[in-house]
């Protein structure tokens, strides 16, 4: 399985697709998680980024997120610095 990370403008261009080429896109990482041959884990600044947005828009976003993740998160950046120097540590 490949992980795909996609930044805050991906996913509203995907949620929110411009032009058929976005279309196309999502259509193809939607197969590709269906398949298991993909997973794209939700980035932690989607949250913070999305908040300004009205509740629809929010919410298309986080069920589009939510599908192609699986629920999945990417860690947030302190928690990797804290497993990191445990791991030193340890």
């Amino acid at each position: 399985m490949k992980l795909i990370a996609l930044d805050q403008n991906v996913i509203s261009d995907l949620a929110f697709p411009p032009n058929a080429i976005w279309r196309e896109i999502l259509d193809l990482l939607k197969v590709g998680v269906r398949k298991g041959a993909l997973l794209c884990p939700t980035p932690t600044e989607t949250i913070t980024e999305s908040v300004h947005l009205d509740r629809a828009r929010r919410e298309r976003i986080e069920r589009l997120c939510a599908e192609i993740s699986h629920g999945y998160y990417f860690r947030f950046p302190w928690e990797i610095i804290a497993l990191e120097a445990l791991a030193k540590v340890r």
